[in-house]
């Protein structure tokens, strides 16, 4: 009987010390404080989800805004080379026909683009009576300063003016009278 007593009280106290030993092992896991500072670490983990939500909207809004762009990227592209394949290439060491403008009449032209510092215009009219041909040739926006004119007079003419102004965007205003066709065209030298 003394064994048996011996081992409950074993068990007892084997008992009381794992619960003890628990006691003590919970508290130092467990949260120190009241209750208020699991609702704090609550209201920040909160927070902070918010912001996740927050910054996964933002990243969605700039992915769209990237496709977006990306469209009109490609929609440029597109442009760009069909822009292209109306513009002739041009062969260096050569002459290239950058424009060719005819009519009867007085005109100012649409602006042409010259690439580079050395181009002629040659010129060529068919008259009727006491013809008058000429123009001058400026650049994009001037209005009074031409880089250069021609004036001439008299039956059917064809020539080549010279001009040593570019590169850049240039006009023509041409003045034909009793003149039955003219025909301008111009030329740039791309040197190689």
């Amino acid at each position: 009987m003394e064994t048996k007593l011996a081992l409950v009280v074993g068990l007892v106290l084997g008992l009381i010390g794992g619960l003890v030993g628990g006691l003590a092992v919970g508290y130092n896991v467990a949260p120190q404080g009241t209750g208020t500072d699991t609702t704090a670490l609550e209201q920040r983990i909160s927070q902070l989800e918010g912001q996740v939500s927050t910054l996964e909207s933002q990243i969605s809004s700039l992915q769209s805004q990237i496709q977006e762009k990306d469209t009109k990227i490609t929609g440029l592209q597109s442009q760009i080379e069909e822009l292209e394949a109306l513009v002739p290439p041009l062969t260096r060491g050569e002459w290239n026909t950058i424009t060719t403008f005819t009519g009867s009449t007085s005109k100012t032209t649409e602006l042409f683009y010259i690439p580079s510092g050395t181009w002629r215009i040659n010129w060529t009219y068919t008259d009727g009576t006491l013809a008058v041909f000429g123009f001058f040739v400026y650049p994009e926006g001037e209005t009074m300063m031409f880089v250069e004119s021609l004036s001439t007079m008299g039956p059917s003419q064809s020539d080549t003016t010279y001009v040593y102004e570019g590169s850049g965007n240039f006009y023509i205003k041409l003045t034909s009278a009793n003149i039955d066709q003219w025909t301008l065209t111009v030329e740039a030298f791309v040197p190689s």
